[in-house]
């Protein structure tokens, strides 16, 4: 393909850049995105041809269909992953990985069109992928001829050939059709793709299930069934994005506990997911994960922030330290998170919907203080101070909210244990500032000025620690099941507070380098001890810990509230 120089250059207006800032997005500016990504992928095809540097049978066969099908070309350079093979084949810096997968968007235009094609492939590792059609396997390793008619495909290998008859829909010997569904509901048809064949589909950093079978395939399409129904009905808003945007389901292992999903900044159109219980679970995952691929577009086109650093953030959804443009797509999606669950609690009843309660209450503070951290941020252009702007609008909005008095106080709970065990795990405080505080502690002086903390490189990364009381606390809101409660939780979760306190602190001088057990104190002195010692150990629960070891090892350690409490003299 030559470099298409007549493709118009996409711009959202102030009213669509607002709209998407508000945390859903309009009609008028999703089409945006969603044409500015086909645009992306002619100049992602256009660099790739001009990287290989030879025009090949399959970069004519491409052109020749995107001239005169225009929209058969948009059709198949709109498969989600065209973007994920073209970018890694540049990055790659060799047109070697490209011949096979260009090659199968050829055939895929060309039968879709109904034009004849002959194409000599020099390189297949066996299986030959027609993106949007299917794929034909065990041909053997080595070159593969190609052949389109307008009543048939063929591809004949070094160990096998394989014929496949119009219209390539349904699984035949040495032939894996693509399947897609179509499902209805108010907001009018969804049409997806299970997407299981394509070699490009590992990019979201989790590990894709295998080709399902015919009955778990059946599974997930009655699942995204009642999931659109839903989304629908109650999130009407988030359906104009989802039925905009997404094209493609790509199925994962699912892990060993509940469900994850993914999407990616390379394949705007699809989301990744692992089958989930309910379809109510597969509706939250798509709003959140169609919140990311919204947000993915837009960063296409607009420049929100400027990083400078590294991971320095806390995003309380994470366990490890998040950069700027990291925090900017968590906090979108959960608000779109927080939206789920404020909507769902109104349509729910008895302990669902104080599990609904719980979760909104949740998501909503912990995306408003992330978002109150960007908005903070001396990272954010100008154009991302407005949409940041936009987006802590409709999150206060909404924590107008009627929220029950025990839900709210029990979320405040949960915030200060997660970001207490944030702490502990991310901030290292330098020893010649804990030698200094020690050293002051023991000779009986004021706490000197403590400066503010640095984020230390994450040693893992993944979803925000919740254990110990933090456990326990969650369980007791929800009611859901919790690990056996330690005398020490159990006190606390009575409301024996004095005792608790005294068992978290023997805790703490017993086992110092026990996370969980510095946060159990943390909560428990915010119940019964003192706001001096509460603020240092939420605040900085690093250097109480450290300043403890270390004076313990002097054989002069006083209580960790009591050392806490003197350490909170010296935070600004």
């Amino acid at each position: 393909m030559n470099a298409p120089a007549g493709l118009p250059a996409y711009r959202l207006t102030g009213a669509e850049f607002d709209s998407l800032g508000s945390g859903y997005g309009d009609a008028p500016a999703l089409a945006t995105l969603r044409s500015a990504q086909l645009s992306k992928r002619m100049l992602l095809l256009a660099a790739l041809r001009q990287a290989i540097g030879t025009d090949t049978a399959a970069w004519r066969a491409l052109r020749d269909v995107t001239a005169s099908r225009p929209d058969i070309a948009r059709e198949v350079l709109g498969h989600p992953f065209v973007d994920s093979w073209a970018t890694r084949c540049l990055r790659r810096s060799t047109g070697a990985p490209a011949a096979a997968y260009l090659a199968g968007l050829a055939v895929a235009a060309a039968a879709r069109a109904g034009t004849d094609l002959d194409l000599d492939v020099s390189e297949c590792t066996g299986d030959f992928f027609v993106p949007t059609v299917g794929l034909a396997y065990g041909l053997g390793t080595g070159p593969v001829a190609v052949r389109v008619r307008a009543d048939s495909l063929s591809f004949t290998g070094t160990a096998s050939s394989v014929t496949v008859p119009a219209p390539y829909a349904v699984d035949a010997p040495g032939w894996c059709a693509s399947r897609r569904f179509t499902v209805h509901s108010a907001a009018g048809p969804l049409t997806v793709t299970l997407e299981d064949l394509d070699p490009y589909r590992s990019c979201f950093g989790h590990a894709v299930a295998p080709r399902l079978d015919r009955a778990a395939a059946g599974t997930l399409e009655s699942l995204v069934d009642g999931a659109w129904r839903l989304i629908a009905s109650d999130h009407p808003q988030h359906a104009v994005a989802i039925g905009e945007c997404l094209r493609s389901l790509v199925p994962l292992v699912a892990p060993l506990s509940g469900s994850t999903s993914a999407s990616a900044q390379t394949a705007f159109g699809a989301v990744a997911v692992s089958t989930p219980d309910a379809a109510a679970g597969l509706a939250l995952l798509m709003i959140h994960e169609t919140q990311h691929m919204k947000l993915g577009g837009l960063l296409d086109l607009v420049r929100l922030c400027e990083s400078t650093r590294d991971g320095v953030y806390h995003a309380p959804w994470r366990a490890d330290p998040r950069p700027v443009r990291a925090l900017l797509q968590g906090v979108y999606a959960h608000a779109g998170v927080a939206d789920f669950w404020r909507v769902r609690r109104t349509r729910v009843a008895g302990g669902e919907a104080r599990t609904a309660d719980f979760e909104f209450a949740y998501w909503l503070a912990q995306t408003r203080l992330a978002a109150a951290a960007l908005a903070g941020s001396d990272e954010l252009t100008p154009e991302g101070e407005r949409f940041v702007g936009q987006l802590v609008a409709t999150l206060d909005g909404w924590w107008a909210d009627p929220i029950d008095a025990d839900i709210r106080a029990g979320v405040e709970e949960l915030m200060v244990a997660v970001a207490t065990r944030w702490r502990l795990d991310n901030h290292r405080p330098e020893p010649d500032v804990v030698a200094g505080l020690t050293a002051a502690w023991a000779a009986g002086r004021r706490c000197p000025p403590i400066e503010r903390p640095a984020a230390a490189p994450a040693e893992a990364g993944g979803p925000a620690r919740v254990e110990g009381l933090a456990a326990q606390v969650r369980a007791r809101l929800t009611g859901t099941a919790a690990p056996a409660a330690t005398p020490a939780e159990a006190a606390y979760l009575s409301g024996r507070v004095p005792e608790s306190l005294s068992a978290f602190r023997s805790a703490a001088m017993s086992v110092p380098d026990d996370p969980p057990g510095w946060v159990g104190l943390a909560l428990a002195v915010r119940a019964g001890g003192t706001a001096d010692a509460a603020r240092a150990l939420a605040e900085r629960p690093d250097l109480v810990r450290a300043a403890y070891v270390r004076l313990r090892a002097g054989g002069r350690a006083p209580a960790p509230d009591e050392l806490a409490a003197w350490l909170a003299t010296g935070l600004s």
